[in-house]
């Protein structure tokens, strides 16, 4: 067992910053990484055409897939004990180390062992030794993503989100080299990924270490049985909300072909751009409703969930004007169907901006099984969506599917949101008020101030 007893400098901690100053700074991080993700994704489509980007979105997808399989709620459960100080943050570091190294080792050796069967799935039988590669920086990517829940847990979002803007950086410059100074084809996008994983962990540790957390491994099995019962709550949620974002990518790969996928995956890369707003005050938001009585969580879950929307629809209606003369102009003619795609999947994106904000409110509540009660009917609507308008209507009938189990699980967080917190006047949710209209520019003008929400 650690030591649980909290260090000088833990006890001695630095006032709570303010919710506007994090929103922002995770705006500003997730558009940097937009950015990246974008250019990157430019740069594969010029250099690769149609199939080289649905090959570059389905290795992703297989990183994706083994991390939320295998990630155990820690995550989230990592924000949430860290912001309750139920345990102290060098406890929850030690303890995640130690776990994210084993499990990660474990997750490495089984994407190793079916490499070649998902090859066979995904590729035709191509491209195993990518995978193979991709195994390599899986326990990066794990212990990465739970220390990052500590600094989350302590509200140090600024400085987070400046090591996330690093982070895309260095994976874009990387690729970039990769793909046309060493000319390493499909090999590149997995270089990318992992030196992303190996900057973005070596910088979250620096951070912890500034602020007085030992780099050390240790385990402490009561926070991991805490975390695990909480996090699975929540976990369950993740798995099944992932399937409604991804589910489609297989079915249009079966029945379609890579290249299908590459058109598609460009549509929905530039609509779910949208989700930079909802993600950072979600973001944000997570931290603060773990660390506040229900009444004031409430009032800020409100506010930031209206104006989310209000923000979010803005951006679509100025996305659908954009898109269609950036798309072909950027990724070139082949990619022209993606615009429609884009267009069709507008409506559930910004729908699902509910979901996002009142989801992470549930968490950091306590409550993060209400996010696997409403992904788990929004799944099931996708799988048999996805089979139906698919094979009828190729990615048009992909983004129609995911529209309607979007704006599904944005529905059913609505209504859990209300029975759960039993506030007056819900109405509020979806009636803009003054506020609502001058409130991001004073955030921005004051951004250095010391305010708070």
């Amino acid at each position: 067992m650690i030591d649980s007893e909290p260090t000088a400098v833990e006890e001695q901690a630095p006032p709570r910053p303010s919710l506007k100053h994090n929103a922002v700074a995770r705006f500003l991080a997730g558009g940097a990484a937009m950015f990246a993700t974008q250019a990157s994704g430019i740069a594969i489509a010029r250099a690769l055409g149609p199939e080289g980007k649905g090959i570059a979105g389905l290795l992703a997808l297989v990183a994706s897939v083994a991390l939320i399989s295998i990630d155990l709620g820690l995550t989230t459960a990592g924000v949430y004990f860290v912001g309750r100080k139920k345990f102290t943050a060098q406890n929850v570091v030690s303890t995640y180390l130690t776990a994210g190294a084993v499990l990660g080792l474990v997750l490495a050796f089984t994407i190793a062992a079916v490499s070649h069967p998902l090859a066979d799935l995904l590729f035709k039988g191509k491209y195993s030794s990518l995978i193979l590669l991709l195994a390599i920086g899986m326990p990066l990517v794990l212990m990465n993503h739970w220390l990052t829940a500590v600094v989350r847990g302590q509200e140090r979002l600024v400085p987070l989100s400046l090591i996330h803007i690093a982070e895309s950086v260095v994976g874009l410059i990387v690729l970039v080299l990769a793909l046309f100074a060493l000319n390493l084809r499909e090999i590149s996008i997995i270089w990318s990924i992992n030196a992303t994983a190996a900057f973005g962990l070596i910088a979250t540790v620096a951070l912890l270490m500034r602020h007085g957390i030992k780099f050390r491994f240790g385990m402490d099995w009561q926070l991991l049985r805490e975390s695990v019962n909480y996090g699975l709550r929540g976990q369950i949620g993740q798995i099944l909300q992932f399937i409604n974002y991804r589910f489609d990518l297989f079915v249009v790969n079966k029945l379609l072909g890579p290249a299908s996928v590459g058109i598609y995956s460009v549509g929905a890369a530039v609509s779910t751009v949208i989700w930079q707003i909802p993600d950072a005050l979600a973001y944000a938001l997570y931290s603060r409703v773990s660390s506040v009585d229900p009444e004031e969580g409430n009032r800020t879950t409100m506010k930031v969930a209206r104006q989310s929307m209000i923000l979010s629809t803005l951006a679509a209606l100025a996305f659908i004007p954009i898109g269609y003369v950036a798309i072909p102009y950027l990724y070139g003619e082949d990619f022209r169907p993606a615009v429609v795609a884009m267009c069709l999947m507008l409506p559930g994106v910004v729908a699902l901006s509910y979901y996002k904000v009142l989801g992470v409110h549930m968490a950091g509540q306590g409550r993060p099984e209400y996010l696997s009660y409403s992904a788990g009917v929004s799944a099931v609507l996708t799988i048999a969506l996805d089979f139906l308008l698919i094979p009828k209507m190729g990615i048009n009938g992909a983004a129609i599917a995911s529209s309607i189990a979007y704006t599904l699980s944005a529905g059913m967080s609505i209504f859990w949101f209300a029975r759960v917190s039993k506030v007056k006047g819900i109405h509020k949710l979806f009636v803009p008020e003054a506020e609502d209209f001058t409130a991001w520019l004073r955030i921005i003008k004051s951004f250095k101030a010391k305010d708070k929400v």
